[in-house]
């Protein structure tokens, strides 16, 4: 989760952290290159991150297509009318159109209401 250009450092205050939104695995990273995105579907608010868990995934009636996210409001409602039964999604096809017999009036739904009898 963090890295450091300088030649000579005494100290690890020299050593920057990975923005929100990437993280790094690897020690000795000499620049932020080194940071890797959150993945589509994801999103970290964390800084200085070292593991890829630290990416959470969107939550279910949500997507997003965003590389290196770091606000879960990066993470898109599915339209209503749709639905959406699984976290982490990362495209708006994604969202399943509701059968016929069923509806959904509100957005980021993970399932479709059936028509009262």
């Amino acid at each position: 989760g963090k890295w450091s250009s300088q030649d000579g450092a005494t100290i690890e205050g020299v050593c920057s952290v990975c923005l929100a939104g990437t993280w790094s695995g690897e020690n000795g990273s000499s620049n932020a290159t080194h940071c890797l995105d959150c993945a589509p579907g994801t999103w970290s608010s964390t800084r200085g991150s070292s593991e890829q868990s630290s990416c959470t995934a969107c939550p279910i009636g949500t997507w997003s297509t965003a590389w290196g996210a770091a606000a879960e409001s990066t993470c898109q409602e599915c339209r209503a009318g749709t639905f959406q039964p699984a976290v982490g999604q990362a495209n708006v096809s994604v969202c399943i159109p509701c059968e016929p017999g069923k509806y959904s009036t509100l957005t980021g739904v993970d399932a479709c209401s059936a028509c009262p009898a």
